[in-house]
C-alpha cells in the first residue's frame, strides 16, 4: 500500500512535465506507471538538505533486461542492478526517470544536494541551476530534456518550452 501512495506522488510530479511535452506524456506516465507494487523496490538515501527516493524494477521480474547504474549522492557512491523503468525524485520532485530508451532528466533550483548518476556510458552531474550531460569526449547543458537512445538526441527544454534538439556521436 505505502509503494501505491509514493507512486501516485511521483506520478503527480510527472503531471507538470506531461502538460507542456504532450508528444512526451504517454512516455513520462508509463515511466511511473510500469512501477507497480509487485515489480519495483524502492531507496531511501537521506542528505543534510532532504531525501533522494530512487523507485526501480526488481531485477528477478521476467521480462527485465538488467542495467547497471552507479549513483553518488552527497559523496555516497552505490551501484544498483536495475531493470529499465527507474524513477528518482529528490526531495519530492522528479529529477530522473528511464522507461525503455527514454530518459527524463530535470534540475531543480532549490535542490541543494550533490547528485551524480551514471547510467552505461552517459553521466548526468547535477547542479543547482543545470544537469551537466558527459558522453564520450561531449558535454552538454541544459535544465530539462529527454534523452531518446535510439536516435542518439536530447529534446531540451527551458520553461517547459520546446528549445531545441541536440544530437549527440555515436
Amino acid at each position: 500500500m505505502y509503494i501505491k501512495v509514493v507512486l501516485s506522488i511521483i506520478l503527480s510530479a510527472v503531471i507538470p512535465f506531461c502538460s507542456y511535452a504532450q508528444n512526451e506524456s504517454a512516455m513520462a506516465a508509463s515511466m511511473v506507471n510500469n512501477l507497480t507494487v509487485h515489480n519495483s523496490k524502492s531507496v531511501i538515501i537521506p542528505g543534510d538538505n532532504g531525501v533522494l527516493n530512487e523507485y526501480f524494477e526488481k531485477t528477478g521480474s521476467q521480462n527485465v533486461s538488467v542495467h547497471s547504474m552507479e549513483l553518488i549522492y552527497n559523496g555516497i557512491r552505490s551501484t544498483f542492478q536495475i531493470g529499465t523503468n527507474i524513477a528518482i525524485t529528490q526531495n519530492g520532485r522528479l529529477v530522473f526517470a528511464q522507461k525503455d530508451d527514454k530518459v527524463y532528466v530535470k534540475a531543480h533550483s532549490d535542490c541543494k544536494e550533490d547528485l551524480k548518476i551514471q547510467l552505461g556510458s552517459v553521466k548526468y552531474m547535477y547542479h543547482k541551476n543545470y544537469v551537466a550531460v558527459q558522453y564520450k569526449d561531449s558535454e552538454f547543458k541544459f535544465n530539462e530534456a529527454v534523452y531518446d537512445k535510439s536516435k542518439s538526441n536530447f529534446k531540451v527544454y527551458n520553461n517547459g518550452q520546446y528549445v531545441k534538439t541536440v544530437e549527440m556521436k555515436k
